[in-house]
């Protein structure tokens, strides 16, 4: 596979003080509600998005998967009578895309340095956060001992997990590495499952050594076969112990079964952010108690797009793993933590399963010019 496959076609190489201000943008788009306080420059990846549709000539294959999806969840919306709710979601779901092809095109170097930006505001929200005079978020029991649970930058604590996990495993690969601690640190009071998944996906990764370019594929298809697995426990499990999972992960595995119910169930699923309707008809829990969590981006765009629009989905996933294994396998177990970190939390539109892909793509881009620029083996003997 070429480079030009990998990023799409367009200009060689950016200016320098262009490739810049986009990994400034990049890095804005990480910060949306700190401290409570609604500043959502995540939107900057909606301008990354719309610069993209000016300087990419042409959009690469691999994302061509994801286009099918939202077209899919178009036809949906409209048939279900919901596009006003889910058009323009649908609409900045495409732009991140696009601004995910842009980030493919850049200098993952150069963004790695950028990203250092985050670090003060990594540890100046997670020092103010405990000061504020009424916390953000409930305090969550840890053996016995009630933590504060904190938002960070983003202003939810599992997505801020994510994020300071995400900028972490990132900067871990960039000298010097010990910018990965800070993050790491600031990830912590977040007391998120999916970060603790995350980086036993990773372990898990780095334990298996080089045999991760064939077994990380086959985990990443593991990973998209969650909704299946998720109905055949339940379909294998008595009521009392449907009961004790539900209490154990604090209701989010009856979510699941919903979610997956209803992508098996519609073709073309509830339609996108329209999530409560698959937990009020699935799981039969009123309308007051329910958000629009799937608490797992694989059952998300299940539940979201059903079984059709999951496949494209799929396609992607397994697309750009394949693309890593090939092009730039040291990066595979950045890509477990992301796909397992996600299985446990909604990231369709989220910045650091997006912009965490494109800097894999990046990776993934320089290692096909690298291996192009060298040629054949024998060719240099």
């Amino acid at each position: 596979m070429t480079a030009q496959a990998i990023s799409g076609s367009g200009p060689p190489v950016f200016d320098q003080s262009l490739e810049r201000l986009l990994c400034v943008l990049v890095v804005a788009g990480a910060v949306k509600i700190p401290l409570g306080i609604p500043l959502y420059l995540n939107s900057a990846l909606l301008l990354l998005g719309l610069f993209s549709l000016v300087v990419l000539q042409a959009l690469p294959r691999l994302f061509l998967w994801m286009v099918g999806l939202i077209g899919l969840g178009t036809i949906a919306a409209w048939q279900l009578g919901i596009l006003a709710d889910s058009g323009p979601r649908l609409v900045q779901l495409f732009l991140i895309l696009l601004a995910t092809a842009l980030i493919a095109r850049l200098d993952p170097d150069l963004l790695g340095r950028y990203l250092v930006l985050l670090l003060p505001l990594f540890l100046l929200v997670m020092m103010v956060e405990p000061l504020l005079p009424d916390p953000i978020y409930e305090a969550r029991e840890l053996f016995g001992i009630d933590i504060l649970r904190q938002g960070g930058l983003l202003g939810e604590p599992n997505y801020n997990a994510m994020l300071c996990g995400v900028v972490a495993m990132i900067l871990a690969q960039h000298w010097p590495r010990c910018l990965a601690i800070p993050p790491l640190l600031a990830a912590l009071p977040s007391l998120s499952r999916g970060l603790i998944a995350a980086i036993v996906g990773w372990l898990g990764a780095k334990a298996v050594g080089r045999r991760v370019v064939w077994l990380a594929p086959i985990a990443v298809l593991i990973l998209c076969a969650q909704p299946l697995i998720v109905l055949a426990i339940d379909d294998s499990i008595a009521a009392s112990t449907r009961q004790q999972l539900n209490r154990l992960s604090s209701n989010r595995y009856m979510i699941w079964v919903a979610h997956a119910e209803a992508g098996a169930s519609a073709m073309m699923g509830v339609g996108y952010f329209n999530a409560e309707v698959a937990i009020t008809e699935f799981a039969g829990r009123p309308p007051a108690s329910v958000g629009r969590q799937a608490h797992s981006i694989f059952l998300q765009v299940f539940g979201e797009f059903g079984w059709l629009g999951y496949l494209p989905f799929v396609g992607f996933i397994l697309h750009v793993s394949l693309i890593v294994a090939r092009h730039a396998a040291a990066q595979l177990p950045l890509l477990l933590f992301i796909l397992t970190g996600y299985a446990f939390l909604n990231g369709l539109s989220d910045w650091a399963f997006w912009v965490g892909l494109g800097y894999l793509l990046a990776q993934a881009r320089v290692g096909a010019e690298n291996a192009a620029r060298a040629g054949p083996p024998h060719a240099n003997s």
